[in-house]
């Protein structure tokens, strides 16, 4: 099981969601020459890994741009298998871009941050000194009391909390990463937090 899993399957909104916004930064004409190029690879058979993508990825890589040009592959692929009606491309080439689009949107100062990261943060603006190990047993201990905190399973280490109509589980590992992130968060006001 992964450290921490939605319990939520992703939908074709998202997906073409995630393609827009990896693709934001290309003009049409970048977007239309990429996907010509891809659907030839794939009306050839090639497999969209290794030598066969790393003339596309040259030519999407962009100066400034930190991001992995592999996602606008993705991206592109998306599009592609959207018009044409291949589902299995269509979620394999998805995943991907839903996972950048996700991990770019949770690095950002100002985007809605999951609940447990507002109660992470809020938690550590009033007591500054304490441990993710801490807050961790803290939560634990109020499974099933506390509104968000649904469930604790101690043989996984594992809690299981409530993010709107999610429910999402978190192992102590990654919960001690997200503590650590929420950190810098901390002198942030933020009035809409569950404590």
């Amino acid at each position: 099981m992964p450290a921490s899993t939605e319990r939520r399957l992703i939908g074709d909104a998202e997906i073409l969601a995630a393609a827009r916004w990896r693709l934001a930064a290309c003009t049409p004409a970048e977007i239309e020459a990429g996907r010509a190029r891809l659907a030839q690879m794939i009306e050839r058979g090639a497999e969209l890994d290794g030598a066969a993508v790393e003339d596309l990825l040259g030519c999407l890589h962009r100066r400034g741009d930190r991001r992995d040009p592999w996602t606008a592959i993705c991206a592109m692929a998306v599009l592609h298998a959207k018009a044409h009606g291949l589902a299995s491309l269509f979620l394999r080439a998805g995943f991907e871009v839903v996972g950048a689009w996700r991990n770019s949107r949770a690095r950002r100062p100002g985007v809605a941050r999951s609940i447990l990261t507002r109660m992470m943060v809020e938690y550590q603006a009033r007591q500054p000194d304490a441990t993710a190990a801490d807050y961790f047993d803290l939560l634990a201990s109020l499974a099933g009391m506390d509104p968000v905190i649904a469930d604790h399973d101690s043989a996984a280490d594992l809690l299981t909390y409530v993010d709107g109509d999610r429910m999402i589980d978190i192992k102590r590992d990654s919960f001690a990463r997200q503590f650590r992130r929420a950190k810098k968060f901390a002198g942030t006001a933020l009035h809409d937090t569950v404590f």
